[in-house]
């Protein structure tokens, strides 16, 4: 399945050509170690019940490399919804990083209050929508800063998605949904829309969160 992964990624980068591309970069390891810049903010928020608390990312880079256009992936860990840290998946960033990929590994809202697992299944999916709004908002910083200081030398037009378990759902939601989709539950776009509607109120970083791909590693 990994390997299946890392050859789709790189059809999704190069297009059916006949060059090399598919036996090395972004298949193999190409680069020894990632550099990482751990807790960078992009944004701020209120979980279901709770303060309002900054919202942190980390960044890995193929060490030594002196590319400055690549692409982007932002994974999110599992964890239900109510644990986890993006530490969780490290080794995973670290092994993208090392064939070539720069890769963000985001904090988002948890559930505060584990309860509600038993007793309220609205209120879980309402949860859920809020860390939708964290992912759209870590896209979008990302992307921000890669049309401007381009800091971490991510191509802001191939920005890819995806996580493990709770961090794959929010994915495929973030990836798949419209905001005019007819399956969309009333209930869960008003919550949505107390909290800074479609696009979320993580940031006020106005460029778009368009994704080129997600990637569900389990979950969704």
């Amino acid at each position: 399945m990994k390997k299946v992964l890392m050859i789709s990624l790189a059809v999704i980068f190069f297009g059916c050509s006949d060059d090399d591309s598919l036996s090395g970069r972004y298949v193999q390891d190409v680069f020894a170690d990632a550099e990482i810049s751990f807790d960078i903010k992009y944004g701020e928020g209120a979980a279901l019940v709770g303060p309002v608390n900054d919202l942190y990312l980390d960044v890995y880079e193929p060490k030594g490399d002196n590319e400055t256009n690549r692409p982007l992936l932002l994974l999110a860990h599992g964890g239900a919804f109510v644990s986890g840290t993006k530490n969780a998946i490290k080794d995973l960033c670290i092994a993208y990083a090392k064939k070539g990929y720069v890769v963000a590994t985001m904090q988002y809202r948890l559930i505060n209050d584990p309860s509600i697992l038993d007793k309220d299944s609205v209120a879980y999916a309402e949860a859920v929508v809020l860390t939708l709004s964290d992912m759209r908002g870590a896209i979008r910083y990302l992307r921000s800063d890669a049309q401007n200081a381009n800091t971490y030398g991510i191509d802001p037009n191939m920005i890819i998605i995806g996580g493990v378990s709770a961090g794959a759902v929010m994915s495929m939601n973030v990836g798949f949904l419209d905001e005019d989709d007819k399956n969309y539950p009333q209930y869960l776009k008003d919550i949505q829309a107390e909290s800074g509607g479609f696009e979320g109120n993580t940031n006020d970083i106005n460029v778009s969160s368009e994704v080129q791909g997600m990637i569900a590693f389990s979950g969704s």
